[in-house]
């Protein structure tokens, strides 16, 4: 019990040190629905209590620019139960002011946890992409 802690200190302070987190929270990141335009590539990860897909994708998100028009394209990481397609949707972590620094993509819960000050948009429900029961298909 006294390891579980340090574990989890370590694991956050190693999300909190990657590049592409770094360079969307010095921006006025944002927490809202993307919508996946293409899947480059899909990985299944099994752990011991659990399997979740991580794939490397383009997805689109509203806000671009500061007068939070326009679609912004998003190059990401997406952590899904199943396999992701054309179409899903997902919460995203992203600086609408700067699209180059791409997208995170998880539960609005694993994106509320990163260390970063994040403006969430949309309702506070889980989106049905990551509901039970698999990602929403347009």
């Amino acid at each position: 019990m006294a390891l579980t802690l340090p574990l989890v200190m370590l694991f956050l302070s190693t999300k909190a040190s990657t590049p592409q987190l770094a360079a969307i929270t010095t921006r006025s990141p944002r927490i809202a629905e993307v919508t996946v335009t293409q899947v480059h590539h899909s990985v299944l990860k099994t752990g011991k209590s659990s399997s979740h897909y991580e794939s490397e994708v383009t997805a689109t998100a509203l806000g671009g620019g500061r007068a939070g028009k326009g679609t912004l394209r998003l190059e990401g990481t997406l952590k899904t139960p199943e396999r992701p397609h054309p179409g899903d949707r997902s919460p995203g972590l992203y600086a609408p002011d700067d699209p180059a620094a791409g997208g995170i993509m998880d539960s609005r819960a694993e994106l509320r946890s990163l260390p970063a000050p994040v403006r969430v948009t949309g309702s506070g429900a889980p989106p049905p992409s990551m509901a039970p029961g698999g990602p929403r298909r347009s």
